[in-house]
């Protein structure tokens, strides 16, 4: 029997959640329907008008506030009363949602609702966090299936839960898109104003408490000394002044921050590290792309060690010296070497393989029932 798929979010995805529906939803074929359901106050979106482009339904709900939950609720009953043989999964990935979702999918018929946790907390902000923990309480009467981006993110969501089938759904990528290209490495470099003799260091993700910034920038504020490192700062979000702020107040010259750019698999070229020093995290997209590209990357030991290998460092964020001496000790030539090693096949983030082993699982869930 044919998967039919509906994707429930809580909001319009963004980062690394986007660029995982992408790459699964990009490397389907017209053997599975794949469709989106979003809570959004705002009309459409670019994610929207794409998965629309390739043939997908997107239904949008209004978002998730206390005004709304009357709405949401008859809404969501008149979808899925109208809409009850149309879909036999339910997958969805911000989990939360799923306390009004999933007692009204499984009233009108679906037999199974899949949990995706692509995070390994409840959330940064304390109400939130209270909240998210309230919401999930129940969890396991909402799921019948539970998934996650790795095995601290499947931990999480497992808690709690009694007799539930577990998989872990990699972020898997384009890998080829990732491939080093030394060309690109000059163009780069030279854009950015960076020496051959110099190392870049690169952090890329959303300003925020989460990822941690404030961290790295005090590292590079005691390698100032040193002319040769230079650290490029890539995303956006709430924490971005207080950075920007940071830079100014300690002189920063060794420093550049810029937002999100539409070439970040070109850009990790011109890298010679990749440092997250992330507070918490299910599994960055970021880092899987850059081991595509064959970076070393530096990882906060609050990550999780699915990425373990050749290429990953893990170091505590309790220890600045330690984040310090491993950039001191970065050595461009060598890593140089390793940079057309195939190490992400080997950890099993290859799109292509990864999408056949989902459509496997929705097959085998459907003959199950």
């Amino acid at each position: 029997m044919q998967p039919r798929i509906l994707n429930v979010i809580g909001t319009r995805p963004k980062a690394g959640i986007k660029t995982v529906l992408d790459n699964y939803e990009s490397s389907f074929k017209n053997n599975i329907i794949y469709d989106f359901m979003i809570f959004s106050e705002e009309s459409t979106g670019l994610f929207d008008i794409q998965m629309r482009n390739h043939g997908r339904e997107v239904y949008l709900f209004k978002s998730f506030r206390i005004k709304n939950i009357v709405k949401l609720y008859n809404d969501l009953n008149d979808f899925f009363k109208i809409n009850k043989d149309k879909y036999n999964i339910i997958h969805i990935h911000t989990p939360n949602v799923a306390f009004i979702v999933s007692p009204i999918a499984k009233k009108y018929g679906v037999k199974i609702i899949i949990g995706h946790s692509h995070a390994t907390k409840y959330s940064d902000k304390w109400s939130s966090k209270v909240r998210n923990f309230i919401l999930l309480i129940n969890r396991n009467a909402y799921f019948t299936h539970i998934g996650a981006c790795s095995t601290e993110a499947l931990k999480f969501l497992s808690r709690f839960t009694i007799n539930k089938s577990k998989i872990i759904i990699k972020n898997a990528i384009k890998i080829e898109k990732f491939k080093f290209d030394y060309n690109h490495r000059e163009q780069i470099r030279r854009e950015y104003n960076i020496e051959n003799n110099q190392i870049l260091v690169g952090c890329i993700g959303r300003f925020n408490n989460q990822k941690n910034q404030e961290f790295l920038l005090s590292v590079f504020k005691d390698l100032k000394k040193y002319s040769k490192f230079h650290l490029i700062l890539i995303g956006s979000g709430p924490n971005k002044r207080k950075l920007e702020k940071y830079i100014l107040q300690h002189d920063m010259h060794n420093v550049t921050i810029l937002d999100f750019q539409n070439n970040i698999h070109e850009i990790y070229n011109g890298l010679d590290v990749l440092a997250l020093p992330s507070r918490y995290e299910g599994l960055p997209m970021v880092a899987v792309e850059a081991l595509a590209n064959g970076l070393p990357i530096l990882l906060s030991d609050k990550i999780t060690k699915d990425l373990s290998c050749i290429s990953t460092t893990y170091l505590s964020i309790d220890d600045k010296k330690n984040w310090y001496q491993a950039i001191l000790n970065t050595n461009p030539i060598s890593n140089m070497k390793r940079r057309e090693n195939r190490i992400l096949e080997e950890l099993g983030y290859d799109i292509k393989v990864e999408q056949r082993k989902l459509l496997e699982y929705y097959e085998e869930l459907i003959n199950e029932k």
